[in-house]
């Protein structure tokens, strides 16, 4: 009797293992998912009512690491960092895509209203690829990480038996 309830507590913490490993690709997902709903939004702001950004930015509700990203935006552009080096990005952003975000940072409010639409809707077409990757990646590793889990739970419950 000990050895089944042991065994199914082994099975369920490598699933579980396996569940945690799948934090970088599920915060890559929404991270990806709340950057692109940003540009939308600030592309229709732009578009209409042309508010400052700094108000329309302390309105906007973005959670986890995408609201850090915002609120770190929304502090450099208060205390006049016009370099953005405040600014924090998450870890797992590679390189080229923390370069990317920091040259879309530093490009918001830069320019007149025709040609901030030009860069956001450029943005938007690169943000829509890179949050279908990220979707792709979630799906396709989630899945798998969490199969790969549960399967070695049961291959160490195997060779205890």
């Amino acid at each position: 009797m000990a050895k089944i309830i042991v065994g199914i507590a082994l099975v369920a913490f490598c699933g579980f293992c396996g569940y945690v490993l799948t934090a970088k690709y599920r915060k890559r997902k929404e991270y990806y998912r709340q950057f692109f709903a940003f540009n939308r939004s600030f592309l229709g702001e732009v578009s209409s009512s042309r508010r400052p950004i700094a108000v329309w930015l302390s309105q906007s509700a973005y959670t986890g690491d995408f609201e850090t990203t915002a609120r770190g935006f929304l502090s450099a552009l208060q205390s006049g960092d016009t370099t953005l080096s405040s600014m924090e990005f998450p870890e797992f952003l590679t390189a080229d895509e923390r370069t990317f975000a920091a040259d879309y940072f530093s490009s918001l409010g830069r320019s007149d209203a025709e040609e901030q639409k030009k860069r956001l809707q450029t943005a938007e077409k690169n943000l829509s690829e890179k949050k279908d990757a990220a979707e792709k990646e979630c799906a396709k590793y989630c899945d798998l990480y969490v199969k790969m889990g549960v399967l070695s739970g049961l291959l160490l419950l195997i060779l205890l038996i």
